[in-house]
């Protein structure tokens, strides 16, 4: 009887193994292709192939390593350090990685430093310009200088009401020099201004809590997830709010009396993967639900994802 039931389950790992090796030369090949459109120059042809790549492939550091190769040759700088980095944080030893984050770092570095001495030059032909001192913040941002990064911010919010955009960054050098009583009520204003921006919320949730205000982070970020489902920033400050979390560094109440004028919360959609991926935390021989996620995480060609289910779900079933 046991071996009736275990049978549709059985035939489906094979299927799925099958699947699963098929998809895989698709992808290599998708890389290969990118690498001949490097070849040739087509940059932005190879940048499409790559995206798919790393989608398949998050945790393989060559993908990151090969876009930020095309986002240099494009001049991308900035792009190109931020995929070199991701590589490094996958591969911490390999050289060639280390050597294309050092060289590309330079090159932006020197660049981000020329265009703030160009927009000092500016301010002394017009200080009243407040594009000016935005941009050099941002350099200063971007150069990791956060105290004057915060310095040139602070000058240009003395002169124009900032975007949700500028106001995210301008939270994020905050958090690095510790000011965070400061931003926070800065932060407040723009959710009551900017309701339906969920970055927003989370900040404002993460500056909440880092002031020990529970009640109020906790509704913060119940926003934020009301907006975005799943906003991993929101919910991982969620679950440091209730104790249950882990700490995160910025680099996105439940009664009346608490509410401080937030507005109410909305219940968030649960999606079926998250679902599963729940249930499966709390009863992980489950095979049956197992099996469902497996089926949904092919669906959306979450393959790595499915391949480690696939595993998990063979020795449940003594199928070693």
């Amino acid at each position: 009887m046991k071996s009736i039931i275990l049978l549709p389950l059985f035939l489906f790992i094979v299927c799925g193994w099958f699947s699963f090796a098929e998809a895989q030369p698709q992808f290599e090949a998708m890389k290969a292709e990118a690498q001949r459109e490097m070849q040739f120059g087509r940059y932005g042809e190879a940048i499409d192939l790559l995206n798919r790549y790393i989608s398949a492939h998050p945790q393989q550091p060559d993908g990151y390593n090969l876009r930020g190769l095309c986002n240099e040759k494009r001049e991308q700088f900035e792009y190109a350090v931020y995929d070199f980095r991701s590589a490094l944080k996958l591969a911490p030893t390999n050289k060639e990685i280390n050597q294309n984050l050092e060289r590309t770092t330079k090159l932006w570095y020197s660049l981000l430093y020329n265009e703030i001495e160009g927009y000092k030059r500016e301010i002394a032909i017009n200080s009243d310009k407040p594009d000016n001192y935005l941009e050099i913040g941002k350099a200063y941002k971007n150069l990791g200088q956060w105290p004057v990064a915060e310095e040139w911010y602070d000058r240009y919010l003395a002169r124009a009401h900032a975007s949700p955009d500028e106001i995210i960054r301008y939270s994020e050098i905050l958090a690095k020099n510790n000011h965070i009583a400061k931003g926070w009520p800065i932060l407040k204003k723009y959710t009551e201004e900017y309701p339906n921006d969920q970055r927003l919320w989370s900040r404002f949730g993460y500056f909440s809590l880092w002031l020990g205000k529970n009640k109020i982070a906790i509704e913060a970020f119940q926003n934020s997830l009301a907006l975005k489902p799943f906003f991993r920033e929101a919910q991982s400050g969620l679950d440091e709010a209730r104790g249950k979390g882990y700490i995160y560094t910025v680099n996105d109440t439940s009664t009346k009396h608490f509410n401080y004028g937030l507005p109410p919360v909305r219940p968030a959609f649960v999606y079926p993967i998250d679902r599963y991926y729940r249930i499966l935390k709390h009863n992980p021989d489950d095979n049956k639900i197992r099996l469902t996620l497996i089926k949904a995480l092919y669906k959306v060609d979450r393959f790595e994802e499915a391949s480690q289910q696939l595993r998990i779900l063979k020795k449940n079933l003594g199928m070693q």
